[in-house]
């Protein structure tokens, strides 16, 4: 039997790890492409299309694809989400969290009955979860149905008691529709639950301002 020399095993060595190094790499782009990186969504838009350049199984390419999507739409760029969201969902049809990001992204872009149909399909893909109300709650109120979306934002207070956000964004639904008292209460109470949060407690002060 030959003896390796040590010469021979460290060129081994280095040839493995030479051969190693794109998968070290793919991981490392994994990695980036599906960890929230939304300040830096530019880098995790290369990682996403790097990892996407590899031919994954479709599951893993309807995955990176909607976290490019994503990004995109971290990045302003409602149009190249869309797209990137689409494609995932002819992969994947009926996902509800592409679905949901791609609803997001019509709202950005006004099309709020597009944002909703993917938002019923959400709800009732998901229906004892907060996520799809809160959703047609935002589409809804961006569209000016405001008593339509407070009666989303109740839903989901009712399921999550502490979410600042939905009784704020349900004050200024109330304030549109002329119910000033419930719309206080609701401002009031997201400061209470988030007493740091400077625009909640202006948004409160004014309504009371208003009041007074």
């Amino acid at each position: 039997m030959r003896i390796l020399t040590s010469g021979l095993i460290a060129c081994l060595a280095c040839v493995a790890a030479y051969q190693m190094r794109p998968l070290i790499f793919a991981d490392f782009d994994a990695q980036a492409c599906t960890t929230s990186t939304s300040d830096l969504p530019s880098e995790r838009i290369d990682a996403c299309s790097r990892v996407l350049a590899r031919r994954l199984d479709g599951p893993s390419s309807a995955r990176a694809l909607g976290f490019r999507g994503l990004a995109h739409w971290h990045n302003g760029e409602t149009q190249l989400a869309v797209m990137d969201f689409d494609h995932a969902l002819e992969i994947q049809p009926g996902s509800a969290t592409i679905l949901y990001d791609r609803a997001l992204s019509y709202v950005d872009m006004r099309r709020y009955d597009d944002a909703l149909a993917d938002l019923e399909a959400v709800i009732a893909a998901m229906p004892d979860a907060a996520k799809g109300y809160s959703g047609r709650a935002w589409a809804r109120f961006e569209k000016g149905d405001y008593e339509l979306a407070s009666i989303d934002l109740a839903k989901v207070e009712a399921m999550q008691a502490d979410n600042a956000w939905a009784h704020n964004i349900r004050g200024f639904a109330l304030d549109r529709i002329g119910r000033k008292a419930e719309a206080k209460a609701e401002f009031r109470r997201a400061s209470e639950l988030e007493p740091g949060n400077a625009g909640f407690s202006n948004d409160f002060k004014t309504a009371e301002a208003e009041q007074s």
